[in-house]
């Protein structure tokens, strides 16, 4: 093959010897002479020189004419002629050589006239094939990757590789190693083998992998070598769910799993509330204490462990709003909604006390909304009549806003009203309580007076 036309004799010697030229090999530079070996290649197979031409003197150089003539061999990666190089400036190229058939070969290799002669020998070994899904072969060349993709871990991948004889002669198979920590192999084949002319022998090569990356390896067939490739995947969890069941102040939590674990792993449960009337600190999990709850899972299990129960309790707070469970498992999500309607005030406890010629009224309760107002106090004597002057109205809404805007118990409060009595103190028997906010008002029912 001629892949350019070489016109040294056009050129001046004084062209010639302008430059240099080196075969680069292993990062160490040998100047060219007139005679060098390119190595052994078995049939199908490449080797890539790669040489170096340098302008030695302390003047632009040009390079005019570069060229390799010989079947099997062919220039490529050069620059457009003409080049000019500056003084100690360097210009590389390649040669490929690629023998179609077994023996001896050779070319002319020639930069600006000054020729040398190239050799190769193409080596009687057996043409390896890639088996596709089909069956269907595909030539690899030494140095060719074989990909096995991405698979799960603990799972097994398998590549078919064939080997061809079409050398005219039988063929002595020396070595078939695979080499890597993941990779297994040959598998249906034993080094030695005799290979006769137009047979072929097929064998596996598997990729196994046991941890979560990439992976490599190595395919060597009598010192030819193919590089191997593989990325082992994590083996996914199935899909997780948030299942709930609602009490009045605290809800039980658990994660399920749609089906058993393949492999252990650890996750997180994340609580958040969401609401206009601002932040709530009674919103956690207990008993950690804590908006975050960390779970685990074991193979086989179809329910998430936190510590030594299936199962978690939080607080739903004392404040209107809409709860937000999300919960992570490795690549698995799952997110539920609780609301929390905005309700009237809670009474938790309310008591009324005689103390000397004053009754004392201590309320305990949350409201959700943070809008208590209005308040309502009426005392009753023995016969259920109401004591004069009936029912006692107080406005505590600017009291009750200044108390939640630092407030860090939520919606929670506990109030203390103390009323003076004129009058015998011991004719009061009872006393009723209301508080308002904007979803309506709260009573206590008659309390009677110790």
């Amino acid at each position: 093959m001629i892949t350019r036309v070489i016109l040294a004799a056009l050129l001046p010697l004084c062209a010639a010897a302008q430059l240099q030229t080196f075969a680069v090999a292993g990062g160490a530079m040998t100047p060219l002479g007139t005679l060098h070996d390119l190595g052994s290649a078995a049939p199908g197979d490449t080797i890539v020189a790669r040489f170096w031409v340098r302008n030695s003197t302390a003047a632009p150089a040009s390079l005019v004419t570069l060229g390799v003539a010989g079947t099997g061999f062919a220039l490529a990666g050069y620059p457009p002629l003409p080049y000019t190089l500056a003084p100690s400036a360097t210009v590389d190229f390649t040669v490929r050589f690629a023998p179609t058939a077994t023996g001896g070969f050779s070319a002319s290799l020639a930069v600006n006239g000054v020729v040398t002669l190239l050799r190769g020998t193409g080596l009687a070994a057996a043409t390896v094939f890639l088996e596709g899904e089909d069956g269907s072969p595909e030539l690899l060349r030494t140095g060719a990757t074989i990909d096995f993709g991405r698979i799960e871990r603990n799972s097994s991948s398998a590549h078919r590789v064939r080997l061809g004889n079409h050398s005219g002669e039988r063929l002595r198979i020396a070595t078939i190693r695979v080499q890597g920590p993941s990779f297994r192999g040959p598998i249906g084949v034993n080094a030695p083998l005799w290979l006769e002319n137009g047979r072929s022998a097929v064998f596996e090569v598997y990729f196994e992998p046991r941890t979560a990356g990439p992976d490599n390896g190595t395919l060597d067939i009598d010192g030819r070598r193919f590089p191997l490739l593989g990325t082992g995947l994590e083996i996914p969890f199935p899909a997780i769910s948030i299942r709930t069941e609602p009490g009045a102040m605290q809800v039980r939590l658990r994660i399920e799993l749609e089906a058993p674990a393949r492999r252990a792993g650890a996750g997180e449960v994340s609580l958040e509330l969401r609401s206009a009337a601002g932040f709530d600190p009674t919103v956690f999990f207990l008993p950690v204490s804590s908006r975050f709850a960390p779970f685990t899972v074991k193979e086989g299990d179809t329910r998430a462990r936190f510590g030594d129960r299936e199962e978690i309790v939080f607080q739903t707070g004392t404040t209107a709003g809409t709860l937000l469970l999300t919960a992570r498992l490795a690549e698995q999500s799952d997110q539920v909604t609780i609301p929390i309607a905005p309700a009237k005030v809670e009474f938790e406890s309310v008591k009324a006390l005689r103390s000397g010629s004053q009754i004392e009224v201590q309320i305990v309760g949350y409201d959700n909304t943070r809008t208590a107002a209005q308040l309502a106090f009426t005392f009753y004597d023995a016969k259920d009549a109401a004591v004069s002057p009936g029912s006692i109205q107080l406005d505590a809404g600017a009291d009750f806003r200044r108390y939640f805007e630092n407030s860090t118990t939520g919606g929670a409060f506990s109030l203390r009203a103390v009323f003076p009595v004129a009058g015998r103190i011991a004719d009061i028997v009872s006393v009723e309580v209301e508080l308002a906010n904007s979803q309506g008002a709260t009573r206590s029912g008659r309390l009677r007076l110790p």
